[in-house]
């Protein structure tokens, strides 16, 4: 992670920051869990925000940070209690552009977290770690519609590996050399 940030701030500092270009992103995804966490888990709902920095090439460094939230399924649980895992990564990747479709490949960290509450009482137990995600997505206007797998791999959660395929939309801002956004 610490080498992809590197390479991105030596390739913009070597006389290519006069031809990049800032973009930010916001926008709404849903998570299908897959594997065992499927077995467990609900479809989760989520928000995301990234930033974009267009290279000479027209492809981008990215990064991203997001939050999604998955709720236990009703058969899984004693109907007293209520659980939620909630999935916060924070991803550094590289956007590949071939006319308005793109794949991106991200890799960093992800904190997973989940919380059981009733009766009276709550517990939450949080672990960090390695998390890499590969998208494809196809940018329109100010718009990109994307779908994605998403893995973190865990040690402590009773599972060696949390998945989900996400698809989502996301609104882009576009910041000029002089730092207006234009929409």
């Amino acid at each position: 992670m610490v080498a992809l940030l590197g390479t991105a701030l030596f390739y913009v500092s070597n006389g290519n920051a006069q031809n990049s270009k800032w973009k930010i992103q916001a926008g709404l995804e849903l998570g299908l869990p897959t594997g065992n966490f499927s077995k467990v888990y609900q479809l989760g709902k989520g928000m995301l925000i990234k930033g974009l920095l267009s290279v000479k090439s027209g492809d981008q460094f990215t990064f991203q940070t997001s939050y999604s939230d998955f709720k236990i399924k009703n058969d899984v649980i004693d109907p007293r209690y209520s659980s939620d895992y909630t999935i916060v990564p924070v991803l550094f990747g590289y956007r590949r552009y071939i006319q308005k479709f793109y794949s991106e490949t991200q890799i960093g960290t992800g904190i997973y977290t989940i919380k059981v509450s009733g009766g009276g009482q709550s517990l939450s137990k949080s672990e960090t770690n390695f998390t890499w995600a590969q998208t494809f997505g196809f940018n329109f206007a100010h718009f990109d519609w994307f779908a994605k797998y998403q893995q973190g791999n865990l040690k402590n959660a009773g599972v060696e590996k949390l998945t989900m395929i996400g698809v989502g939309i996301v609104y882009q801002l576009s910041f000029s050399q002089n730092k207006r956004a234009v929409l």
